[in-house]
């Protein structure tokens, strides 16, 4: 993991299995993490800047965590109003 990456998530109860990140890398991924943390408008941001989004959420700890599912709800409604061809 990148040094900058590390003083954002050291601290992250997130986790990302390596066998997720494998395959999204053996189909030309490049792995860009997104912390579920963040603000609306930080959110926003790095999504604008990204051209595609995996969302892992196979553990029944992230449907309870309401912040996790609070961000993915806007994630898809940023998604929905700006892919709309």
């Amino acid at each position: 993991m990148p040094q900058a990456w590390k003083s954002i998530y050291s601290d992250s109860a997130a986790y990302f299995e390596s066998s997720h990140a494998d395959f999204l890398q053996a189909a030309g991924a490049r792995i860009v993490p997104v912390s579920y943390n963040l603000s609306l408008n930080e959110l926003e941001a790095e999504l604008a800047n990204l051209n595609g989004l995996y969302i892992p959420g196979d553990t029944k700890t992230t449907l309870l965590d309401s912040k996790f599912i609070d961000t993915v709800r806007a994630t898809l409604k940023w998604a929905e109003t700006h892919n709309t061809d």
